[in-house]
């Protein structure tokens, strides 16, 4: 089950158009949620929040998990884990590690050093493509294809803090739906599927094993990933 917590807007504040998150399901409907999931007799199931942290769904460079508080306090998320585990459901934490949403003075990320390449050496960049017509926007926002060096730190900054709310799980948002590669001249591996290949790596996963529903083998990954941070090795 995929709860969606919040989208980034354009939504005015004192007369002027700025960017924020826009409430879908607060942590406290995701709570009720998950209460009438199971009194409706489900076991065993896996609650996914998207949209839970960092503004929305479309969110910041995972290195750093701010809740939103326009989805309800800390004290609200936490009770939300609360009442998912205390019923035997696992929860996991949907990020993105492989599109980097933005390029900014004031992030850890800088495209020309940061961002993979293609074959024309160009760094890799993207416009944003509609989740509902599937159609390019021109003028949406651009997104870059991290290295894998790269999503590696923000991955491990990422686990730190999402332990420290309580959530042992991690959903991958792209890995496995899109393949990318590096085409630096100075990249040490040029494997289109380098980010499964080192997700496997962290796992102790043996090939053709069942993450949550998705099949992961050891040269590839297929549909989004779900890991357990238990078996990620240090």
């Amino acid at each position: 089950v995929e709860l969606l917590g919040a989208v980034a807007k354009i939504q005015h504040v004192l007369g002027f158009p700025k960017e924020l998150p826009y409430t879908l399901t607060t942590y406290a409907e995701m709570e009720k949620l998950v209460k009438s999931i199971h009194d409706s007799g489900w076991e065993d199931v896996n609650v996914v929040l998207n949209g839970w942290f960092n503004d929305g769904i479309d969110h910041d460079w995972p290195d750093d998990i701010d809740l939103i508080g326009r989805l309800g306090s800390k004290k609200s998320f936490k009770s939300l884990l609360s009442t998912a585990k205390g019923y035997g459901y696992s929860v996991a934490g949907k990020a993105d590690f492989t599109f980097v949403k933005s390029d900014t003075l004031f992030d850890s990320f800088q495209a020309k050093q940061d961002a993979s390449r293609f074959l024309s050496r160009e760094v890799a960049k993207f416009q944003e493509v509609s989740k509902i017509w599937y159609g390019q926007i021109d003028d949406g926002d651009v997104y870059y294809l991290a290295k894998p060096e790269y999503s590696m730190k923000a991955l491990e900054a990422y686990r730190k803090d999402a332990k420290s709310l309580g959530i042992e799980n991690i959903a991958f948002a792209s890995i496995g739906n899109a393949l990318g590669a590096n085409f630096a001249l100075d990249a040490k591996e040029l494997f289109k599927n380098e980010m499964g290949n080192i997700i496997c790596e962290m796992t102790e996963v043996p090939e053709g094993a069942v993450l949550f529903g998705t099949v992961a083998e050891k040269d590839f990954v297929i549909g989004d990933v779900t890991v357990s941070m238990k078996d990620i090795v240090e």
